[in-house]
């Protein structure tokens, strides 16, 4: 066997040295792994499947996976024990690609590099397994520990940087073609029947789908900014939520962002989500929720609603969920149409800066159910005081509350003007 203190010659990283060449022993123990490299391969392709991406592996798939462990084993037996050396190029190919495939099909990177940690650490054991009875082999295989390292995180450095490159051009045909289906969905002119076989070929499960939520940004800005804030919300999207699955689809639709998620409008799941949304870059819209095109067609219309009505009535708010704001929608709220018909209804008391006690009055008795002790109360004035007010609207302005059709078209007024100028709606 050749001396440890024999000069050695530098490999690839310069904090590792070359080990000197493997004693007759050491070959014979090598050959002796190989030729039972099938029982480790099958160990490791078992421990593998323990990790959820590769659990439900079958048919090609599955010999896919004996094919890179396979090269995995005979690379660390010839090239890291044997010729003590880290991989060339093309004996990278095979990781590579295999790399892009994972990427492809969606397994998370954590899970793919697990697999390479698997097996090293199971070759090693087998291969010091095998060398018991010999402490001189032994001593070899210690002096092959860095070697075998180097050469192990050049594969792994490899197969992520293969990954994430596959990802990214991935990604980008996704956002292409998920924007196209978008387009298609939002368009009214466009069959739904047409909507769900998009969806079908983008893999797209509308069945899952409980949210659409619009970002709208806070100024106009040009498409390469437009870009970068959608690939900013992604990020953010993806780094908030404790499910992989959540974010089912996200893309830009003229200047808004659009995302189909797999959680309950109300939920607090997606509070939190947009909890870790900047604030000062976006409105945030929320629809209700959507389960097939039908349905998701209107959530987006309802997200798209919530974001205009919101900024008219809730200026300071950047989240606006349509369900608090459905009957401002329905009213039409900050049109002439709603304005009219508030100035119909309320007569002399509509108009701007005045009537405006008397339009508190009708507010907190409404709201608080007609109970004159309870609305006196929350007005800070003598249940007498109440009565007097109530008897001369209904003098004056002709407002009968005891009148069910008057009484819902006195709070629909009051809704108009209370969104609209800061007045208090019931």
């Amino acid at each position: 066997m050749r001396s440890v203190a024999e000069p050695r010659r530098k490999i690839g990283n310069p904090g590792y040295e070359r080990p000197p060449a493997p004693s007759p022993a050491l070959r014979k123990l090598v050959r002796r792994a190989y030729r039972g490299r099938e029982r480790v391969i099958r160990d490791i392709v078992a421990r593998c499947r323990q990790i959820p991406c590769y659990r439900a592996l079958s048919g090609p798939a599955l010999q896919a996976l004996y094919r890179t462990v396979g090269h995995l084993a005979a690379g660390f037996y010839r090239r890291s024990i044997i010729e003590g050396r880290v991989p060339t190029a093309q004996e990278m190919e095979l990781p590579i690609r295999t790399a892009r495939l994972r990427a492809a099909d969606g397994v998370p990177l954590d899970e793919v590099v697990k697999a390479y940690q698997v097996g090293l650490r199971l070759l090693w054991a087998h291969l010091i397994a095998t060398a018991a009875a010999d402490p001189a082999v032994r001593l070899e295989l210690l002096e092959r520990v860095p070697v075998t390292l180097t050469a192990h995180s050049t594969v792994v450095t490899a197969v992520i940087e293969a990954y994430v490159e596959e990802r990214g051009r991935l990604l980008g045909a996704r956002t292409q073609a998920f924007e196209g289906f978008l387009r298609l969905l939002v368009a009214p002119e466009t069959p739904l029947a047409v909507v769900e076989r998009r969806a079908t070929a983008l893999r797209l499960r509308l069945d899952l789908c409980r949210s659409i939520v619009l970002f709208r940004p806070l100024a106009s800005e040009d498409d390469h900014a437009a870009e970068a804030d959608v690939e900013g919300l992604r990020g953010v999207l993806a780094s908030t939520t404790h499910r992989e699955d959540a974010l089912i689809g996200l893309g830009r639709f003229e200047k808004d962002v659009l995302a189909l998620l797999a959680l309950e409008p109300d939920s607090q799941a997606l509070a939190d989500l947009l909890a870790g949304v900047p604030a000062q870059e976006w409105h945030i819209g929320i629809g209700g929720a959507g389960e097939g095109a039908s349905r998701l067609r209107r959530a987006v219309f309802e997200a798209q609603r919530a974001v205009e009505v919101g900024r008219l009535v809730r200026p300071s708010e950047r989240v606006h969920r349509y369900a608090d704001l459905a009957l401002l929608d329905v009213v039409n709220v900050g049109s002439s149409t709603a304005e009219g018909y508030a100035a119909r209804v309320l007569g002399a008391l509509a108009r701007p800066g005045t009537g405006a006690t008397h339009r508190r009055t009708l507010d907190a008795f409404l709201r608080h159910g007609m109970r004159r002790k309870v609305a006196a109360a929350a007005l800070g004035i003598h249940p007498h005081t109440l009565s007097y007010r109530l008897n001369r609207l209904r003098e004056r302005y002709g407002i009968d509350l005891d009148d069910y059709e008057v009484r819902l078209r006195v709070e629909l007024a009051l809704l108009i003007l209370g969104a609209t100028d800061g007045a208090p709606a019931s």
